[in-house]
């Protein structure tokens, strides 16, 4: 049977995964349950958010905020096991501001846990949209 995810949940290797385990690790004390797709939810907005951001400088306004994310290079999503996003408006074209074109697929084990995780492109199917 496959899943199929926007996070990729028992990743160890992917290194998107480590960097929140990390993050967790030195930040989340707080969090009761950092492996709750609820919390790395979170934090794959924060830091896809961040990431668009990145080296950003000059006044933070609305409009420099926008340029930013639409200028950004194609990144991994945080958490995402692969997915890459552009934020220029091009990842579905019917739909501007969607970011990412993909998803990921995994195959679930004989105790219907996640194995390890494919990034699908979605291309062909949104183009149809």
């Amino acid at each position: 049977m496959y899943l199929t995810a926007t996070l990729a949940l028992g990743a160890p290797d992917d290194p998107t995964c480590q960097l929140y385990q990390a993050v967790m690790s030195a930040y989340g004390d707080e969090v009761g349950d950092v492996e709750n797709v609820t919390a790395m939810g979170g934090y794959a907005a924060m830091a896809s958010l961040a990431t668009a951001l990145e080296g950003m400088t000059g006044d933070i306004t609305p409009q420099s905020v926008i340029a930013a994310i639409k200028a950004m290079p194609e990144h991994d999503v945080p958490r995402g096991g692969g997915v890459r996003f552009p934020c220029g408006g091009t990842a579905v074209a019917a739909q501007p501001a969607v970011c990412a074109k993909g998803s990921l697929r995994t195959r679930l084990d004989g105790e219907g846990q996640p194995t390890t995780y494919e990034a699908i492109d979605a291309t062909e199917i949104m183009a149809g949209l």
